[in-house]
């Protein structure tokens, strides 16, 4: 009796893996993009911000659950990176963050590599309370889980982590980047966890 190979959907050189290709691409339309991108702009406003700190966080493109693997999807993407901005702003503030919701400013975007694996890419600005190394450590601490019971099935613990970024950082994040399964190319901006509330409040003094 022969076996079947199992193929592991993480690997992105095995046709047809969903590491490979989830969905296929939406016909772009450059000058709806363009708009797009410029409308957006005002609210990726980071001036007044004291730093900036870069993150791209990885992901398991499937995982196995109850001898089922279940596939990681845009939605997946955005609900582990709101958990994870819950866990860290926990970390950073504790109660203030549970009596006044005191949070991190944060400018997530979704994205797929050349490979078409999903990953997140985020703009933060760092606490003044802790050193550079500390909240280092607690990103990464927060991305995988500080324990069993929060732990993210879905994290892989590589994490690339640049402090001192600049506004050529901020310029990476509105890119035209991979959209595959996405309608429009600001479908990429995770809209849940985008927190810039002085930007809001500057664009509608304008309006």
């Amino acid at each position: 009796m022969r076996t079947a190979r199992l193929i592991d959907p993480n690997d992105y050189n095995v046709p047809g893996s969903p590491a490979r290709s989830n969905y296929p691409d939406i016909g772009a339309n450059p000058h709806r993009d363009e708009l797009l991108r410029e409308q957006v702009q005002a609210f990726f406003d980071t001036k007044h911000w004291r730093a900036k700190v870069l993150i791209t966080l990885t992901l398991k493109q499937a995982v196995e659950i109850d001898k089922t693997w279940v596939y990681l999807t845009h939605d997946t993407c955005t609900r582990e990176f709101r958990q994870f901005m819950k866990r860290l702003n926990r970390y950073v503030y504790g109660n203030a963050n549970r009596r006044y919701k005191k949070r991190l400013r944060v400018l997530p975007v979704v994205e797929k590599d050349k490979h078409e694996r999903w990953h997140i890419h985020a703009v933060l600005e760092p606490p003044k309370q802790i050193t550079d190394f500390q909240f280092r450590q607690a990103i990464k601490k927060c991305w995988v889980g500080k324990n069993e019971k929060s732990k993210n099935i879905w994290a892989y613990r590589e994490t690339d982590i640049k402090f001192d970024a600049n506004e050529g950082a901020v310029k990476y994040l509105l890119k035209f980047r991979q959209k595959s399964g996405l309608e429009a190319w600001s479908d990429s901006i995770d809209w849940y966890s985008f927190y810039n509330p002085i930007a809001d409040t500057h664009i509608a003094s304008l309006r």
